[in-house]
């Protein structure tokens, strides 16, 4: 693949990441993921779910608006040339915390396991492509 593909390549990739970042802060920040219905909050924690329980201590302040708004800002940063490769590492302990939570409290939604695991996996190919500037930059910090 030449270098004009390969940049196309990656500009896409970041486009699909960020995107889905804002979408998924977004829908955090305004309250419509997360949360459970009041008939489920009558029962007992034994009558509930993980993924429902899960659910409910998520839909807390200052936690909602905390993930929500990391989310919203590594999405926004993807879309900068300059900063992309920031936003990439900065977002693979995001998407592997989704993915441990998904794995213990939604195990049989393999489709938002799936996803993540997708995200995550774009993510790592836009820091494998430029892993020698990124092993440069860090040798010049360090070298400071």
């Amino acid at each position: 693949m030449n270098t004009r593909s390969m940049g196309f390549l990656i500009l896409f990739l970041r486009i699909i990441v960020g995107v889905t970042m804002i979408f998924y802060g977004g829908i955090k920040i305004f309250h419509i993921q997360f949360g459970v219905p009041d008939d489920v909050l009558m029962q007992t924690i034994g009558q509930t779910d993980l993924m429902t329980l899960s659910w409910y201590l998520a839909d807390h302040e200052p936690f909602r608006s905390f993930v929500g708004g990391t989310e919203i800002v590594i999405g926004c940063v993807f879309f900068h040339k300059r900063f992309f490769l920031i936003a990439a590492l900065v977002s693979l302990p995001v998407w592997i915390g989704i993915l441990v939570v998904d794995l213990t409290f939604m195990r049989y939604n393999n489709s938002v396991i799936a996803l993540v695991i997708g995200m995550l996996s774009l993510s790592l190919v836009q820091i494998f492509t430029y892993r020698r500037q990124m092993i440069s930059a860090f040798n010049e910090i360090i070298n400071l």
